[in-house]
């Protein structure tokens, strides 16, 4: 794996340690539940033209209070494991759509010709969302700062048929997805630190994890081996992906001071840039998760849908072109470092680099930090 990272040194996941849990008082009256999300995500995709019951059924649906991690939740569903609880107004758990419950084994979501089994129908696209993680995860083991009250934490499981045979594209559609919701909810400009990062005014909002999960291929059901995953860097049979993503809302001045320069909420950057202050107040947090939904669904292909090609907004939003960057080739590979600046964004959604002996290289995975100046 390739690792890029500014001279400062590595940068902290959005929770690299624990924080108070922090309450801001627009969140006091705010319903954040299934029956809520719902009838936003219904509002959102008819807006983008999306018929939303047929999209995402509502049995797919889980939301509660807290878990230890969405993404780990749904990895262990994968693994034939069941959804914890929902809050008020969502689902029981393990209620998967469908006549029956889904079958609690870790068989095959892919039959032999790439087209979806049962299994695989009937969690695709299964979502889980929680107001808190007690272990949120970032990318390369790191810890995700999710406290009660700061923001939403979501996952998503995505089981195209023939599998998962580009990652980096999913990680990206859901990038431009979060984006596209907060720039139409915020009336901002947000942009993405390659390759899984969402930026506004300066400071990292959201953070997004994709994992892989791996079963037997084709389908074998008389036989089931242990199912296996990983950080979405496998080719096929890789047969699904579960999409993590966290977006700080309201920080409420409880970010750990590491993170504090870096790091910020949603709603108070966009007060920052100009966004007036009711009108931030105003977006839920089943609003804001119904609208990022809704924009990476309309992305990503499924089925009959053939989805968008985002690769040149996904480009014109990067904020690391034009920057100087030191990167290293593999992750630990401290002597390896060299420094380069950033030229764009590739076809295959690699960063561009120009090192200082005059070569272009594309990263194709990997690491970048820097140190963004706040705007005036």
């Amino acid at each position: 794996m390739t690792a890029a990272q500014e001279k400062n040194g590595p940068e902290a996941d959005t929770c690299q340690q624990a924080a108070p849990a922090c309450r801001p008082d627009a969140f006091k009256a705010d319903d954040f539940n299934t029956d809520s999300f719902y009838a936003a995500f219904t509002e959102e995709a008819a807006r983008l033209g999306l018929e939303g019951p047929a999209l995402l059924p509502r049995p797919r649906v889980t939301i509660v209070q807290e878990t230890d991690s969405t993404n780990s939740e749904l990895l262990r569903l994968l693994d034939g494991g069941k959804l914890p609880a929902a809050a008020s107004g969502g689902v029981s758990p393990g209620s998967l759509p469908g006549s029956a419950p889904c079958p609690r084994t870790a068989g095959p979501l892919l039959n032999a010709d790439g087209s979806r089994t049962e299994r695989g129908q009937q969690l695709n696209l299964t979502l889980l969302a929680a107001a808190s993680q007690s272990a949120g995860r970032g990318r390369i083991g790191r810890r995700f700062w999710s406290p009660d009250g700061s923001g939403i934490y979501f996952s998503f499981i995505y089981i195209p048929e023939g599998g998962i045979r580009d990652p980096g594209r999913i990680t990206a559609a859901a990038a431009v997805g979060v984006c596209r919701a907060a720039d139409s909810l915020y009336g901002i400009r947000s942009g993405i630190k390659w390759v899984n990062d969402v930026y506004v005014g300066g400071k990292k909002v959201s953070g997004i994890l994709t994992e892989g999960w791996t079963a037997p291929f084709p389908a074998t059901p008389q036989e089931h081996p242990p199912a296996a995953r990983t950080e979405a860097i496998l080719p096929p049979p890789v047969q699904a992906a579960v999409v993590g993503i966290g977006i700080n809302i309201r920080t409420g001045g409880k970010l750990p001071p590491e993170l504090s320069a870096k790091a910020g909420g949603l709603a108070d950057e966009a007060e920052r840039l100009g966004c007036p202050s009711d009108r931030a107040s105003a977006v839920t947090r089943s609003r804001l998760l119904a609208a990022c939904m809704a924009h990476i669904l309309r992305i990503l292909p499924d089925g009959d849908r053939r989805g968008e090609d985002i690769g040149q907004e996904y480009a014109s939003r990067s904020i690391l072109t034009g920057r100087e960057v030191t990167v290293i080739p593999l992750i630990g590979s401290e002597t390896r470092r060299y420094r380069a600046r950033v030229t764009g964004i590739g076809s295959s959604l690699g960063l561009l680099v120009r090192t200082q002996d005059g070569r272009q290289q594309e990263l194709t995975s990997g690491e970048v930090s820097l140190q963004l100046d706040r705007p005036e």
